[in-house]
């Protein structure tokens, strides 16, 4: 799961000039009072936000890189490493050995995030996302525990920002696999959160729900609206969600392949009339 460059309520960054300066202006802080660093500084992460959404990564984490060298402590270059290299990860999961190296240089930056901004929702927010990332490389033990602090940082989030569309997708993800747990992940689960956490799909579709009426051009909300529909074998709403989805412009090499699952599974549900 990732969500690219985004805004609070799941809106895609714009890529008009004027937008993304006053972006820059709040919230990016070049190490330096130069004006020609500080000229260089926005022009890397201008040209970088320009590559990501032009479905290139490997050029738009070079800028971001850049970047990070001037400005180390930067909110807006430490949120675009920790969404390009979970973005990075989840383009080669499946595919090769690199996707893990991938989540973890992404976790590293949004525990960096958290660090310089713990005041800030989305710092929790992609730490929780990058957390829940590394999920599948662990051990059922390490699934747990990890799931636990997934649960702290959206609820964290949700608590600084009720309206942070993207945090109840992360809490939605956690219900629908939380209800597929096995006994032993049950018995181990209840030990670490001292609480039965069984999950449920309902829960799972009401908190995607939400995501979606908080933030209507939220392509991941309704990608995973679907995983939990066909958990529930609701193949309509199942394929309402992918048409949902198929709407939607991607604007990001992560959601292009959203999208191309989106057509896979629709031909699948065809092929099968």
């Amino acid at each position: 799961m990732h969500y690219g460059p985004l805004l609070k309520n799941g809106t895609p960054r714009t890529s008009v000039m004027h937008a993304a300066a006053l972006f820059l202006l709040i919230f990016a802080h070049p190490a330096s009072d130069d004006p020609s660093n500080r000229d260089s500084f926005y022009v890397h992460l201008l040209k970088g936000d320009e590559y990501y959404h032009s479905f290139n990564n490997t050029q738009a984490l070079a800028e971001y890189e850049q970047a990070f060298e001037m400005a180390p402590d930067s909110f807006a270059v430490l949120e675009r490493l920790v969404s390009i290299y979970n973005d990075m990860g989840r383009l080669r999961l499946h595919k090769d050995t690199s996707s893990l190296a991938f989540y973890r240089m992404s976790l590293a930056y949004a525990d960096s995030l958290e660090r310089h901004f713990p005041e800030r929702a989305e710092s929790h927010f992609w730490l929780a996302l990058c957390q829940g990332s590394l999920i599948p490389f662990l051990s059922s033990k390490e699934k747990i525990h990890t799931a636990r602090s997934v649960l702290m940082e959206a609820n964290k989030t949700i608590e600084i920002d009720s309206g942070f569309a993207q945090a109840y997708v992360i809490l939605g993800i956690f219900q629908r696999e939380a209800s597929r747990m096995s006994w032993l992940e049950r018995v181990i689960a209840n030990i670490v959160f001292g609480a039965d956490i069984s999950g449920s799909l309902t829960a799972s579709e009401i908190l995607l729900r939400k995501s979606v009426t908080l933030s209507p051009s939220n392509s991941y909300a309704y990608f995973e609206l679907y995983w939990t529909y066909r958990a529930m074998k609701d193949s309509v709403h199942a394929k309402e969600s992918l048409r949902r989805l198929l709407t939607i412009p991607p604007k990001n090499s992560r959601e292009q392949q959203q999208a191309e699952e989106a057509r896979r599974q629709l031909a699948h549900y065809a092929g099968k009339q």
